[in-house]
């Protein structure tokens, strides 16, 4: 029997096994000739683009509810390597370590938050990649309030103005008054020279509006040199105190693209043809 493998149980690897799973169905090819088996690290697939939001509720689906009509069989676990010659991943799972094999894989990992290595980021700083790191921040948040007073108490400082930061930003106000913090500061920080630089000169102005109806403070063009538990120390010598620094700063591809052939880019892609095939391997 053939088997599909597909890595990762986001919008992109769901949408792909159960595409599989449909057209293997319109072409009448049964599971005992093509089997289908999505590898995710856990048993959800999360809406991750919602994460900034207070209510997390609603953001993940459980896998099985959409994978096990449609025959597709799921393997909780972390994929740790790909060998595309042997055709087979490293899985591990709470059973322990093992190799999946497989005729086609699908390589839909997709990306994580980008961690460069600045002193204090990894363990002072917060995110809202995954829903793990998102249920962390909303504990953290929910809690402030039993802290004594100060001024980094109530300061969330948000750093990358892209439209992730700008959504956590915009939702943090709110956010701090639900916290019983009722005069909380929130300020969003980019090392480029305008919010939103990406979005194009037509968004900023309604971006820079938005902002400054909901009281949000802005710093562009700073360089964060360090981070601690009481705020950032940028690359001049300033000071930002603040409690709760919050790291949206762009996007990396998964590490398992470096197991695979090709010249990754800055951001770790591989190049694929317009079938989304990965140059120079027929079958990935």
């Amino acid at each position: 029997m053939n088997e599909i493998i597909v890595v990762g149980g986001g919008f992109a690897g769901l949408w792909s096994a159960i595409g599989a799973a449909r057209r293997l169905d319109t072409l009448r090819i049964g599971a005992d000739r093509v089997g289908i088996t999505l590898i995710n690290r856990d048993a959800w697939h999360g809406i991750r683009v919602r994460n900034y939001e207070s209510d997390l509720s609603e953001l993940r689906v459980p896998l099985d509810s959409v994978l096990g009509p449609a025959g597709i069989r799921l393997i909780e676990g972390e994929v740790l390597n790909v060998d595309p010659n042997a055709r087979y991943v490293v899985v591990k799972t709470s059973d322990g370590q093992r190799d999946v094999n497989y005729d086609r894989l699908i390589l839909a990992a997709g990306s994580r938050v980008s961690l460069p290595e600045i002193p204090g980021l990894a363990m002072h700083a917060m995110n809202i990649d995954t829903f793990d790191e998102a249920e962390r921040l909303d504990r953290h948040l929910k809690a402030l309030s039993l802290r004594v007073p100060t001024e980094g108490r109530d300061t969330v400082l948000v750093i990358g103005a892209g439209l992730t930061g700008i959504e956590a930003a915009c939702h943090m106000p709110q956010r701090l008054k639900a916290a019983g913090i009722d005069t909380g500061r929130v300020i969003l920080a980019d090392r480029l020279p305008h919010i939103g630089s990406d979005m194009g000169e037509h968004a900023r102005p309604f971006i820079n509006q938005a902002l400054e109806n909901l009281d949000i403070e802005t710093r562009t063009a700073i360089e964060i040199a360090a981070v601690d538990d009481g705020g950032v120390t940028l690359a001049d010598g300033e000071r930002i105190v603040a409690d709760t620094v919050v790291w949206c700063t762009g996007m990396e591809a998964s590490p398992l693209a470096g197991c695979l052939p090709g010249t990754r880019d800055h951001w770790g892609r591989l190049p694929v043809d317009v079938f989304m095939k990965l140059e120079g391997i027929e079958n990935v």
